[in-house]
């Protein structure tokens, strides 16, 4: 397997801070949605909806582990940073 150095990978470190930003968009996108929803659900609603607002912000974050599940997960489709051996890529 070929190894590119990280320094030579700038789309990648792009990618890294474009997912940041969806991220933080998609969690903004959806504490507007959960307001809008509040305001014209029945009342027996609202305290779920905002349960739920309450627990979205540690899905975005990083806190929790991720899992990735995938079929044709092997050692030829995973891209590792040979300095820390961490998985910075998975090809499908």
């Amino acid at each position: 397997m070929a190894r590119i150095p990280p320094g030579d990978m700038p789309r990648q470190q792009q990618r890294s801070m474009a997912i940041q930003d969806d991220t933080a968009i998609l969690l903004a996108e959806f504490q507007s949605d959960s307001d809008l929803l509040a305001r014209d659900v029945p009342s027996r609603f609202i305290l779920n909806i905002g349960r739920v607002r309450k627990e979205i912000p540690s899905l975005c974050s990083r806190a929790l582990p991720f899992v990735l599940s995938h079929r044709a997960l092997n050692v030829i489709n995973l891209l590792t940073s040979p300095e820390t051996r961490n998985i910075t890529g998975i090809v499908d």
